[in-house]
């Protein structure tokens, strides 16, 4: 019989004394070792951790999380990496999805879903089950040249093509934590973003005010149960499990359309990259990346956080809907990676439609409600589709120019407007 892969789960933490016990539980059956970094934790993380003889142990500090999972990455002796955080707690149905997903040593990589629950137990920034927002790479084949980049959202690069969709959940608890303690957190990750007065003069009661809340509709994962119900919630259906004869049928075609990928992605010039991939509209000897694991993306991640080194790309295109997609402060996020992963002298284009000429035909009686509707504002989808924001010529031109871009591009046609910036090839010029 043929032996089966080794499972390494793969944490770095500090102070995850209330989660991190319940996160360790809901994987402990799939996993061979559960390597844990610790970054200076002055509770009892180390002491609850301990307990389980899968651990482990590390200690290891530093502001610069790439740098922490990199070494926590070097310490995984199994064939496959499930990269977990303290504050995440996966449902009981990872016991028997991620035996079927490590029989496929063809892909490469796995992505799940989460949810992200937002200032109570009863409540998420989720607007559905398949939010893309909340949708990351979490198991991963442990192969030379796999690293983490970025030093606050850490990103992995070095995958192969094949990455497939999991169909797994967990909730993300670590905003549930003291309103006071989220803020904190907040504040420091933005002073670490390079905007460290984002959240100056706010209150946790503004933060209730304005939070982006649904009812998260489900019980809380097995493990955990329990402590949740003495924290004074037990309300919520059972979540379904995964259909495992649908995620064979599956990834039997992410395998078998893996070859035809590659030699496709070996074609491409690979010097550009298109963000927001859709079939319809990708261009050819480009690479491409979206959040979705689709089969004609090369590059999986989300747009403030892009999974790509430094000075990579000769160009980078990326449709202005996109971006208005995001909450309007982190636009300037996204812009930011792009710029990082443009080399110097590249250019950085973005599309948007021009809204003044929009309103013009609206006014003139050339279109109607619904189309002025969804030209601006995504039309009437529910969620994160729906545009947080409306950019136009003078503001993304703004932002570009905060970026670091020399915006020496501006071309118009019909009720669209390109934007070119280019990267300047010495730091000298921003003078």
């Amino acid at each position: 019989m043929e032996t089966p892969p080794k499972i390494s789960a793969m944490y770095y933490v500090k102070n995850e004394e209330e989660f991190a016990p319940y996160s360790i539980l809901s994987i402990y059956n799939v996993v061979d070792e559960i390597v844990v970094v610790d970054n200076g934790s002055t509770d009892r993380t180390r002491e609850r951790l301990s307990e389980f003889d899968k651990v482990c142990w590390f200690e290891y500090q530093t502001e610069d999380f790439s740098e922490l999972a990199n070494f926590a990455l070097s310490k995984c002796r199994g064939d496959w990496i499930l990269k977990i955080d303290g504050d995440e707690v996966f449902y009981r149905d990872i016991e028997e999805v991620l035996p079927v997903l490590t029989e496929y040593d063809q892909i490469d990589a796995y992505t799940c879903r989460f949810f992200h629950l937002n200032f109570g137990l009863d409540s998420m920034q989720n607007v559905s089950d398949d939010d893309g927002r909340f949708q990351r790479i979490f198991l991963f084949q442990n192969r030379p040249g796999r690293k983490f980049i970025n030093p606050l959202h850490e990103s992995l690069i070095g995958l192969g093509p094949a990455i497939a969709d999991s169909g797994l959940h967990y909730v993300h608890y670590g905003y549930t934590k003291p309103m006071e303690f989220i803020l904190d957190k907040l504040k420091q990750y933005a002073s670490k973003m390079g905007d460290p007065y984002f959240y100056e003069g706010r209150t946790a009661n503004h933060l209730l005010e304005q939070a982006e809340r649904t009812p998260f509709p489900y019980e809380h994962p097995e493990v955990i149960k329990e402590y949740i119900k003495q924290k004074g919630y037990s309300g919520g259906t059972p979540k379904p499990p995964k259909d495992m004869q649908q995620l064979r049928h599956y990834l039997d075609h992410i395998v078998a359309s893996k070859h035809t990928k590659v030699e496709e992605k070996q074609e491409k010039q690979g010097n550009s990259l298109e963000i927001g991939a859709l079939p319809n509209c990708i261009s050819p000897g480009f690479e491409h990346l979206d959040l979705r694991p689709l089969p004609y993306v090369d590059i999986v991640g989300d747009i403030r956080n892009i999974p790509v080194e430094d000075n990579t790309y000769e160009q980078v295109i990326v449709p202005g809907y996109l971006l208005e997609h995001l909450p309007y402060h982190d636009i300037g996020k996204a812009l930011r990676e792009c710029f990082r992963i443009t080399k110097e002298g590249g250019k950085v284009y973005v599309r948007i439609y021009d809204g003044l000429k929009i309103a013009e035909a609206y006014a003139a009686g050339e279109i109607n409600n619904e189309s002025f509707n969804k030209l601006l504002f995504g039309g009437d989808r529910e969620g994160w589709e729906r545009h947080r924001c409306v950019l136009d010529r003078v503001i993304l031109r703004k932002m570009m120019e905060m970026t670091g871009l020399k915006v020496d591009m501006e071309y118009n046609q019909h009720w669209i407007i390109e934007l070119g910036g280019t990267k300047y090839t010495h730091f000298s010029e921003l003078g």
